[in-house]
């Protein structure tokens, strides 16, 4: 079966819908019984529910038995991530996840590629939203140019509400050590440091800052290039807030104020409502080069959230039916080719286009 950890969540119980939705044999683990048996009678006949607690390791075993993939999740996955990785993978399980957390993306695969190999599993993280789309995005734009000098990806976001895990792992992303991929390795950097003025295809210009995405990790296991460059549109007058803040932010986070900043989020909504994801759209630009040579690929669409939830699944199905050729730790479009990203977004209102 298909087990769902955080469960209860908001992003969890998006998982856990089109889980069922899709007609797949379902578990719901979390940490309160009372919601787990709450939800699983909404969902209907046939759920079960197992009590775990990712802060307590020792009651993860329970959600192991009898599952054929894990949907993790329970972050922010810096924190919160590695106990159910490394528990995964000592019992021969699927396991993916929805971080957005570039840090947990690299610990993964540094610590946890040969023991998923030697196990044959695969251990997918960011198999949601931004990543997964910008990976399958990545992998279709260069199949004409490998080895490609660049492959720079683009987000432009409007009416995104986040959740409070999204949130959080926003803050650890901000702060934290990050890394671009340049000159074919790893470099350490920070937010903001590369900018670029581009145009969307709907014509509006604005300026592009780099962060430290997952792609920086992910890309470079399948395609074969230089660099790999994601970086977030933004208003201008945000683009110089972003130089004046996030030097205090990071140091915010190294102080007694941290605890309010999270609390802060704490009291904050659980997540956007359906009216705010309904309204959420997004465009993704991903363009490899080649000397002279480039290759677009746009995707445009709404609800990250809702998307996040197609994707996941859709790729736990293909390991629960099919399992993977492939084992390790694997990019989204590893378990399946970039195909099944498109396919299933695309039936999710998504569009693709280059």
């Amino acid at each position: 079966m298909i087990t769902v950890l955080a469960a209860t969540g908001f992003t969890g119980q998006l998982v856990a819908r089109e889980v069922k939705r899709l007609g797949l044999p379902l578990r719901l683990a979390g940490r309160s019984a009372e919601k787990l048996s709450r939800f699983a009678a909404e969902l209907g006949h046939g759920v079960e529910t197992v009590v775990a607690d990712v802060k307590q390791p020792e009651t993860l075993l329970p959600i192991f038995e009898g599952t054929g993939v894990l949907i993790n999740c329970a972050g922010p996955f810096t924190e919160l991530g590695e106990p159910v990785v490394a528990a995964a993978v000592h019992h021969g399980v699927h396991y993916l996840d929805t971080t957005g957390e570039q840090a947990f993306i690299k610990l993964v695969f540094e610590r946890y590629s040969e023991l998923a190999k030697q196990k044959g599993i695969v251990v997918a993280p960011a198999t949601a939203f931004e990543y997964a789309l910008s990976d399958a995005a990545a992998a279709l734009a260069a199949r004409e140019l490998e080895p490609c000098d660049e492959i720079s990806i683009v987000y432009a976001v409007s009416g995104f509400g986040a959740s409070r895990g999204t949130k959080k792992s926003v803050l650890r992303v901000l702060t934290d050590q990050g890394y671009l991929y340049q000159n074919g390795e790893l470099v350490p950097t920070a937010p903001g440091r590369e900018q670029r003025t581009v145009h969307l295809p709907s014509g509006r210009k604005l300026t592009a800052v780099s962060f430290p995405g997952g792609e920086a990790i992910l890309v470079p296991r399948h395609v074969r290039t230089q660099a790999v460059i994601p970086m977030m549109a933004l208003e201008a007058t945000t683009t110089a807030l972003l130089g004046i803040g996030l030097p205090l932010l990071r140091a915010a986070m190294k102080t007694p104020m941290q605890r309010w900043l999270l609390g802060r989020i704490e009291a904050g909504a659980v997540g956007p409502t359906d009216e705010e994801r309904k309204n959420s759209r997004f465009t993704v630009v991903c363009e490899a080069s080649r000397g002279e040579d480039r290759h677009a690929v746009i995707v445009q669409g709404r609800d990250p959230y809702g998307l996040t939830a197609t994707i996941a699944v859709a790729a736990a199905s293909h390991l629960l039916r099919h399992g993977a050729a492939e084992t390790g730790a694997l990019s989204p479009a590893m378990i399946a080719g970039p195909e099944l990203i498109v396919e299933s977004t695309r039936a999710a209102g998504v569009t693709w286009l280059g």
